[in-house]
């Protein structure tokens, strides 16, 4: 898969996750992203601030022909701003954090679907699961996970807009073995 065919995935997948956005919260949303870049996974809590910073993420595990991990990584005041602005400043703690999970959920189901079907390769979302901790503690249980820390991770720096208010955040997708993240043409 080259990398426009690839971008193209992408980009389908996040016009189909703004679109049903718009219909799950009744404002216009959009979710986009300038593109994707390779990180390894100990580079990557420098996106966020560094490993101590404090994050909202929202973890999906697929599983398929290329198995792997899709996290969907705010700031929590980001988290707070998304959460409001799909519920209002009410709702409890647990209901505010299953309207992000939902969020991550169909942002990542959205993205993965559309990379599956164009590399024809079966991929299956597991439900998500939304986590507060510090970035490197989030990324590192990943890194444990497959038994390797100098994995690379693909990134897309994503901005969902909301009424015309853009809030930041980090899509990342990490292949279980490095092969596939080759297979799918994003990992060199």
């Amino acid at each position: 898969m080259n990398e426009f065919i690839m971008q193209s995935a992408v980009d389908q997948g996040l016009r189909k996750a703004s679109g049903a956005f718009s219909t799950m919260i009744g404002m216009e949303t959009k979710l986009s992203s300038q593109g994707w870049r390779q990180v390894g996974l100990n580079d990557m809590a420098t996106l966020t601030g560094g490993i101590e910073s404090m994050v909202v993420a929202v973890y999906v595990r697929f599983r398929g022909d290329i198995p792997g991990h899709a996290i969907f990584i705010f700031e929590p005041a980001v988290a707070e701003f998304l959460a409001d602005a799909i519920l209002g400043e009410v709702g409890e703690e647990h209901i505010r954090s299953s309207a992000l999970c939902e969020l991550g959920n169909v942002a990542s189901s959205s993205i993965l679907n559309e990379v599956a079907d164009s590399t024809e390769l079966a991929v299956y979302p597991s439900p998500p699961m939304i986590v507060t901790d510090m970035a490197g503690a989030i990324l590192q249980a990943i890194a444990v996970s497959m038994a390797a820390s100098d994995r690379q991770a693909v990134v897309l720096e994503t901005t969902i807009s909301i009424d015309d208010h853009p809030y930041s955040g980090h899509f990342l997708i990490v292949p279980d073995r490095e092969d596939d993240g080759i297979r799918l043409g994003v990992l060199a």
